[in-house]
């Protein structure tokens, strides 16, 4: 099972024994598998189209059926999105509505809030990792979307800020309207130019609804995840950030926590010191644009046993009920337990409850097939207790 997936494993067996031959009912091992949603940044399902700027936009998550060697993306139900909002501006910029110096979707002219991943940045499918594949896999750049920003650093020419600063804009939120875990971040295109002066792109972990931990899976040398005095960041860490190549800030990084609600994050801008100027003059916009995209898997399934006599004597029928749970929220197909009776028992007979698939007893697999939210499927096990054995 994925480390990313949610899952509990409940197995309630007493066991006990009335032989001198030390008949004992064993623990017997159970394992359970399911394919989980795969779910990213795709257009459809109502996700932006139109251009910015703007603060604040919503995408829905998108079900990557054949993830991760394909890309067949279809609805997914209940709806999973994120609200992701710039706030606590710390510089205006008054060549657009709003008035502000960190946008969605803008450039030198208005641009797509939710363009392809590659929009920026010259990113390829081996710089990223989804959720659920190997490492450089799982994501495509020319089919899964991003949301496209623009950290403007016109304003900090006006304002006299110094090249060789790393200089806090903005507040991003990214608010989920449910609970989930492990969610992934994919950035692209940290870096850019203006003149000689060099500068990118950076985030800080400011706040989020419950402890989480940001740790690299693939990218770019300069994309770096570091703690500074106590702060996790993402940062470039070229000393010449570039807005392509290696030292372009792009990859993938993992925010782990479970029951994730809110992420936080500070924006900043940091310059090289090499140009005397963060933009041509005090009214051209510049800036570093660029672009980042998400995917995460969810399902919250579990396993449960019992036996109905806990001390039976060599010879009785003894019966295991074995459930299974889909605690939601997604509907997942694919589901099978591993459920092997150990030569401690003799094989009698098995049912399964409607819809709940077929049962082996030679393999001990019980294959279940779909098993949609908030439904249970039970497996009844009838077995002799033999007089050796485990």
């Amino acid at each position: 099972m994925e480390n990313n997936y949610f899952m509990r494993l409940m197995m309630s067996i007493s066991s006990n024994s009335k032989q001198l031959l030390l008949m004992l009912i064993m623990f017997v091992s159970i394992a359970a598998v399911a394919q989980n949603p795969a779910l990213e940044f795709a257009a459809g399902d109502g996700n932006p189209t139109g251009n910015g700027p703007i603060t604040s936009t919503a995408i829905r998550f998108r079900n990557n059926t054949n993830n991760p060697t394909g890309t067949t993306f279809a609805t997914y139900n209940p709806a999973l999105n994120v609200q992701a909002t710039f706030s606590n501006q710390q510089y205006n910029y008054t060549g657009i509505t709003p008035n502000a110096a960190v946008v969605f979707g803008y450039g030198n002219a208005p641009i797509a809030v939710f363009p392809l991943l590659n929009f920026i940045g010259a990113p390829v499918d081996a710089d990223f990792t989804g959720s659920g594949a190997a490492v450089g896999q799982g994501i495509s750049v020319v089919n899964n979307r991003a949301i496209e920003v623009q950290n403007i650093t016109t304003p900090l020419r006006v304002a006299g800020i110094p090249t060789n600063q790393r200089v806090r804009m903005a507040d991003m939120t990214l608010t989920f309207n449910r609970p989930v875990n492990n969610p992934i971040i994919h950035i692209a295109g940290w870096g850019g130019a203006t003149g000689t002066l060099l500068f990118s792109n950076e985030l800080d972990l400011l706040t989020s609804n419950v402890p989480v931990t940001l740790s690299k899976l693939s990218g770019s040398t300069a994309l770096v995840v570091t703690t500074v005095g106590g702060v996790q960041q993402i940062n470039n860490g070229s000393a010449n950030p570039s807005a392509s190549g290696d030292n372009s800030g792009k990859g993938s990084v993992l925010i782990s926590g479970q029951g994730i609600t809110s992420v936080t994050f500070r924006v900043y801008i940091r310059g090289n010191g090499a140009g005397t100027n963060w933009s041509p003059n005090t009214t051209a916009p510049a800036g570093d644009a660029w672009t980042f995209s998400m995917s995460l898997l969810e399902s919250d399934l579990s396993v449960a046993k019992t036996v109905n006599n806990s001390t039976p004597n060599v010879g009785d029928n003894v019966v295991f009920t074995v459930t299974a749970t889909n605690n939601g929220p997604s509907n997942d197909t694919g589901a099978t337990v591993q459920d092997l009776l150990p030569n401690g028992y003799t094989y009698v007979s098995h049912t399964v409850s409607a819809g709940g698939g077929t049962y082996t007893p030679g393999t001990g697999l019980w294959n279940i097939g779909n098993l949609n939210n908030g439904v249970s499927r039970t497996l009844n096990i009838t077995a002799t207790v033999n007089a050796t054995g485990n």
